[in-house]
C-alpha cells in the first residue's frame, strides 16, 4: 500500500522519501553538566532563607474568637427575603406549572396521562397556595388544583 502511494505520488516527493530512508542518526555527544558556580549561588541564597526563619523572632499572641452575635448578625441578614428574588422564583414556578399543565392537556386529548405527573401538578398547587396575595391567582390555582383531584379521581386514585 504505501509503495503504491508513493509511485502515484509526485516525483518530489518520492525523491524526499528517498533521503529520508537514507539519512542516519549520528553520535549525539555527552550530556550537559550543571556548572559549579549555579550550584554556589544555590547554597548561598539558601543560607539566607534560613536566616528568615531563625527561632529568633519573637511570637505574637492569638486574638481570642468573635463573639457570636455577630455570625447572628450574618445569618439573619441571609434570610431576608429578596423581593426580586422571590419574583424569580414565583416566575419560575408559574411556568412550571403551565408546562405540566400544557402536558396534562395534551394527554387528556389522547385520553392516557400518567398518573404521577397528576400528583406533581397537585402538590405543585397546594404547595404554593397558601403563599399568594393575589385573589384571582388564588382562584385560578383551587380552579387547578379541583381538576387536578377529579382526573385522580377518575383515576379512581385520590388521597
Amino acid at each position: 500500500m504505501v509503495k503504491g502511494f508513493l509511485t502515484a505520488a509526485p516525483p518530489f516527493f518520492a525523491i524526499w522519501y528517498d533521503q529520508l530512508l537514507d539519512m542516519k542518526i549520528g553520535n549525539t555527544g555527552p550530556i550537559n553538566v550543571i556548572p559549579a558556580r549555579q550550584r554556589d549561588r544555590a547554597a548561598q541564597t539558601s543560607s539566607s532563607f534560613s536566616k528568615q526563619i531563625s527561632n529568633d523572632t519573637p511570637v505574637v499572641a492569638t486574638s481570642h474568637a468573635g463573639e457570636v452575635a455577630s455570625l447572628t448578625s450574618l445569618l439573619s441578614v441571609q434570610e431576608v427575603n429578596d423581593p426580586l428574588h422571590e419574583r424569580q422564583r414565583a416566575i419560575k414556578h408559574g411556568e412550571d406549572l403551565l408546562e405540566e399543565l400544557d402536558e396534562l392537556r395534551h394527554g387528556l386529548l389522547i385520553g392516557a396521562y400518567p398518573e404521577d405527573k397528576l400528583n406533581r401538578i397537585l402538590a405543585m398547587v397546594k404547595a404554593h397556595q397558601g403563599n399568594l396575595s393575589d385573589p384571582n391567582l388564588q382562584e385560578i390555582l383551587s380552579e387547578i388544583e379541583l381538576r387536578a383531584s377529579v382526573e385522580l379521581a377518575k383515576l379512581g386514585r385520590i388521597a
